[in-house]
């Protein structure tokens, strides 16, 4: 879990060492609500393993529509659990087929006042942090209290523990981009690509994942 708040964060996040560590020989699948963001963020990590030693996945896949297509594809759910938080009126989404009661046990999101089970994001409640602002839930019982005494107190999950990428630097994602456009001049006036020929090269491990 990069524990982000943000897009912007994730390129910070993959420029950490441990986080290219954990990352090393592994199969990367990213998802998110509609495919447009995963698919931005394999072509990030795409870019950055092509352009840096330390960095080597052991392939790079991305759900294709994300989970709206595959809960389309897999009314009952498949391999998805829980709910997904919706930015627009819908407010969230779940497997049309799946039972309610098995949705609610698999859904692990607490109110940030009482600490209680509670899965809506009702009232537009956001982390009272003025460099987080990220939505927080509220129960029904805790909604009046939040919106008054404990309005400049609320605190998302990332603010409680502490967590922040905000100042992590960033990589030099421009600089990747000219080593990689110098790269590919000089492979292809020699003709091979990472010291093999084009003939031999290994097929692009950006894929897409969707029955």
């Amino acid at each position: 879990d990069p524990k982000m708040r943000n897009s912007r964060e994730f390129p910070k996040w993959l420029n950490q060492p441990e986080t290219k560590e954990k990352l090393k020989g592994k199969k990367v699948m990213m998802y998110c609500t509609g495919g447009i963001r995963c698919e931005r963020a394999t072509a990030l990590l795409s870019q950055m393993e092509r352009a840096e030693e330390d960095l080597q996945t052991d392939g790079i896949y991305h759900v294709r529509g994300g989970i709206d297509r595959y809960l389309k594809t897999f009314p009952q759910g498949g391999y998805w659990k829980g709910r997904n938080y919706l930015f627009d009126l819908r407010g969230e989404q779940s497997a049309e087929e799946k039972d309610v009661k098995i949705v609610e046990t698999e859904t692990k999101s607490h109110c940030c006042v009482c600490k209680g089970a509670f899965a809506l994001y009702k009232g537009k409640h956001a982390c009272s942090d003025s460099e987080c602002k990220v939505p927080v839930i509220v129960c029904d019982g805790c909604r009046r209290r939040a919106d008054g005494e404990l309005k400049a107190s609320l605190k998302c999950p990332l603010c409680e523990q502490g967590v922040t990428l905000r100042d992590l630097p960033l990589p030099d994602l421009v600089g990747q981009k000219r080593k990689l456009a110098l790269d590919g001049n000089r492979e292809r006036s020699n003709g091979t690509a990472n010291g093999k020929p084009r003939r031999e090269m290994d097929k692009s491990r950006w894929v897409h994942v969707a029955r």
